[in-house]
């Protein structure tokens, strides 16, 4: 199985292009590969799979600042966003289609996204997505995390000081080392019963967290593995069993 990279960003040539307009995200051109026409957005690195149809997005080189990822560019459909795809870009909103499957490491870090949606189709979530690790001001503040994630990975929001609402989806098994830690404006948590392990320093540096919600019974909790090492804002916390979500 054999892919290639291409990078279509040639500032000196663009009107060659047709550009319609600066700094429009959808500007596309048609690249030829041996006797197949890729259509490619002009301000995206990526890699395609000839038999799978597939393109995978390896860095973001554009200056929009509001993304819409694309779920198709030609006849292949964009499945992954590669690691630190759009790492330090800027950026200040997201949409994320349901042709995404995989989101590598550290895709996200160092943006001023407000609020993400993950849909359901991704099912590979790499570590330090979201991560904060100091050098922008955080903005992150709501993130809903789709059903086919089963593991929120190490240090996702690690560094998020503005999130104060996680939505947590029924199927997740894992909250990986650090996942929230040093999300100090987090106050609660949804906590799906399917959880079933909860690691070290998840939840180091969440001083403000004061109560979980649980949908599971408290012979489920009692059932659950959660390392308390640097996790003591989460282990105190008040916890109300059999919690119903609110229908939306």
């Amino acid at each position: 199985m054999k892919s290639k990279k291409l990078t279509l960003i040639i500032p000196g040539i663009l009107s060659l292009f047709a550009l319609a307009s600066c700094g429009n995200k959808n500007t596309k051109s048609v690249i030829e590969d041996d006797d197949i026409a890729v259509e490619a957005l002009a301000y995206y690195e990526y890699s395609f799979d000839k038999e799978e149809r597939t393109v995978t997005l390896d860095e973001y080189l554009g200056g929009t600042q509001d993304i819409e990822v694309p779920g198709v560019i030609g006849t292949y459909t964009v499945t992954k966003i590669g690691a630190s795809c759009f790492k330090g870009k800027a950026i200040t909103a997201v949409t994320i289609p349901d042709t995404i499957v995989s989101i590598g490491n550290a895709a996200f870090v160092n943006n001023y996204i407000e609020s993400v949606v993950i849909p359901d189709s991704v099912v590979e979530f790499g570590e330090d997505v979201f991560f904060a690790p100091g050098i922008v001001k955080p903005r992150l503040e709501s993130a809903i995390i789709g059903s086919g994630i089963k593991t929120l990975s190490a240090r996702t929001f690690k560094g998020c000081t503005a999130l104060t609402d996680v939505s947590l989806p029924d199927g997740l098994e894992l909250i990986d080392t650090e996942a929230f830690s040093g999300c100090n404006a987090l106050r609660s948590l949804v906590i799906p019963s399917s959880v079933k392990k909860i690691r070290t320093m998840a939840f180091d540096g969440c001083t403000s967290f004061e109560h979980i919600y649980y949908t599971g019974s408290e012979s489920d909790w009692n059932n659950m593995f959660c390392d308390d090492l640097y996790n003591e804002a989460f282990v105190n916390a008040e916890i109300t069993f059999n919690y119903v979500r609110s229908e939306e």
